[in-house]
């Protein structure tokens, strides 16, 4: 009897100390992402007012569903020239990014990847090579660029681990980079 009180404990006390998120798509055909945090972290208490819950509404996102040239160069990086850094977001540069709202999330079952096969073994291998063996759960961050709403690129991953939840920086393909500064330039030349 002691041992499954023990087992029960150790159930419930594993799910109230682990973060999770969840991406679902409105009636309205908006995506919602909704945290549920652990009793030790701040994450919902910092984006929300509440110690354990916090939901809001993505933004729409430009580009992000098609085969443009960004995405479809995102969707076929990852794993290779964008990965994990091993560095974690700091509660400030996670507070900013998502309260900035220009945001958009990705994960390996998401309507947004249209260049490989819903739901395939491929996709998600490629999304479990951004997190630490184990992870349950990885979602991608897109960063969106303020009004026009189109994809910057792709500089974080939420990695749902067991025992902790963390946000982790990714690697910019050069490539993107270069390509977002002549891009900034020329429309600086508009102005």
């Amino acid at each position: 009897m002691k041992l499954i009180i023990f087992f029960m404990t150790f159930i419930f006390s594993h799910k109230l100390f682990s973060q999770t998120l969840d991406i679902h798509w409105s009636d309205q055909f908006q995506k919602e992402i909704f945290f549920h945090c652990r009793n030790d972290d701040n994450l919902c208490e910092m984006l929300c007012k509440d110690q354990s819950f916090c939901g809001f509404q993505e933004g729409i996102c430009k580009n992000c569903i098609g085969t443009g040239l960004k995405m479809n160069h995102i969707l076929s990086e990852l794993g290779k020239t964008i990965k994990n850094t091993q560095q974690v977001f700091s509660d400030t540069e996670l507070k900013e990014f998502l309260l900035s709202g220009n945001f958009s999330t990705l994960g390996y079952r998401d309507v947004f990847n249209v260049i490989d096969t819903f739901e395939s073994l491929r996709v998600l291998k490629k999304f479990e090579s951004l997190c630490p063996e184990g992870s349950q759960n990885q979602i991608v961050f897109l960063k969106l660029r303020p009004l026009i709403r189109d994809v910057q690129g792709a500089p974080m991953v939420f990695c749902e681990l067991s025992e902790n939840s963390l946000f982790f920086h990714l690697s910019q393909d050069p490539v993107v980079e270069v390509y977002e500064k002549n891009y900034s330039n020329s429309d600086s030349h508009l102005k």
